[in-house]
């Protein structure tokens, strides 16, 4: 399922009850079916059992650090000139003109000083690692 973006310019001169409807229909699109709600508990179910040590504490973290998530922030990683190239090209494919706008400044600096970019998956093990010594931890990869 691909839902354009609720933030896209025609859903802001929407009356309100098309946009309570198509808030809805988005909602209802998003419902996990039976049989992922039915395997979402038996993980979580195995995971407590699993993590006894800790009081049936645990964390589960997915790295999503995937092109459209990365690009769509606007921040820049440590990929040098490349990566600033590909973002650009990813964002105009993703989300065509709205970063290019006339006006429009990007400034990754200022995103990331205000705590706008998402961690790399790096940054967020070695981040919160020391907080959950005695915690299970697992992670989540997932390709598209």
């Amino acid at each position: 399922i691909r839902i354009s973006p609720f933030a896209n310019r025609l859903s802001f001169d929407a009356p309100p009850a098309v946009q309570r409807l198509r808030c809805l229909a988005n909602y209802e699109a998003l419902r996990f079916s039976s049989p992922i709600l039915s395997l979402g508990e038996t993980l979580v179910a195995r995971m407590k059992e699993r993590s006894a040590n800790s009081g049936g504490k645990y964390l589960s973290v997915h790295l999503r650090f995937e092109e459209d998530m990365v690009a769509f922030s606007c921040c820049v990683f440590d990929g040098g000139e490349l990566e600033k190239e590909d973002m650009k090209k990813a964002r105009e494919r993703g989300w065509k003109g709205k970063f290019t706008k006339p006006g429009r400044v990007i400034r990754p600096g200022a995103i990331r000083i205000n705590g706008k970019c998402p961690l790399t998956p790096l940054e967020v093990v070695t981040t919160r690692i020391s907080t959950v010594a005695s915690v299970i931890i697992y992670l989540i990869f997932c390709c598209t």
